[in-house]
């Protein structure tokens, strides 16, 4: 309730900022209210006309995040094709890749023919994602290795039958076997929400963990995500082993 009247106030006053702010808010914690983006949509034209760049594509990204592209696809295409008409040159690399990834998240929803983003030489270098490979994954890597699952670190998602125009490593699989189509995946704490005040983290997935896993399986993966902190439950190497030999025999069969 109180997201909306901030959007009709920010309406009132002229305030794109404040409604994409929302709406990357909501894709953050990865609420899909269609209270409130149904209340954005009826605003589109004036953040299209009077909306910076950002907040242009801060809309985009969040109607991705959160699978309502396709339920509200004549806004959505609004937004986008004023989003991909901007010079790419100018936009700051985190813009770019919020770009990249809703074109992603938004084709394998099933919107159809969608304009993907202006590629430039430097996107294979700039855009890439920051890899984070732990000492827990290395160890998770390994015992795969020891149980005869064989697999590969940081693996594109795109198949030959879901061709995606990604820079290098973007939305990439932690660990992955391309012939079973598995993708297992770590979740460390970036993976999840923070309580506001004290930056605990909390035991609830965030927008972008929550839209990988559905853009994985949209594209044929079998999907495992290992929490960080049940990891850090297995103390011992048998108890690891364990965990590990259990995950799998739940994915495989």
């Amino acid at each position: 309730k109180q997201s909306s009247w901030l959007i009709k106030e920010a309406e009132k006053s002229g305030s794109m900022q404040d409604i994409s702010n929302v709406a990357l808010s909501f894709a953050i914690v990865g609420l899909a209210s269609e209270e409130v983006f149904g209340s954005m949509c009826k605003i589109v034209p004036n953040l299209i006309e009077e909306g910076n760049p950002q907040d242009i594509i801060n809309m985009c990204y969040a109607f991705a995040v959160l699978d309502l592209a396709k339920k509200y696809e004549k806004e959505f295409r609004m937004l986008w094709a004023k989003a991909i008409s901007l010079d790419p040159k100018v936009l700051p690399v985190e813009a770019r890749w919020q770009l990249f990834q809703a074109h992603a998240f938004v084709t394998a929803s099933g919107v159809k023919s969608l304009e993907a983003p202006a590629l430039l030489e430097t996107d294979e270098i700039a855009l890439q994602a920051n890899v984070r490979e732990s000492r827990a994954q290395n160890e998770v890597s390994s015992i795969l290795d020891d149980l005869g699952f064989h697999h590969l670190a940081e693996v594109s998602p795109v198949t030959k039958e879901n061709m995606f125009p990604l820079p290098r490593d973007m939305l990439a699989i932690d660990m992955a076997c391309r012939k079973q189509m598995i993708a297992i995946e770590f979740d460390g704490p970036y993976h999840f929400l923070r309580e506001v005040g004290s930056g605990k983290v909390l035991e609830v997935e965030n927008g972008a963990t929550k839209a990988k896993r559905r853009f994985l399986e949209r594209l044929g993966w079998k999907v495992v995500n290992i929490r960080y902190f049940d990891w850090a439950k297995a103390k011992s190497k048998e108890a690891k082993r364990s965990f590990v030999s259990e995950m799998l025999k739940e994915v495989v069969g």
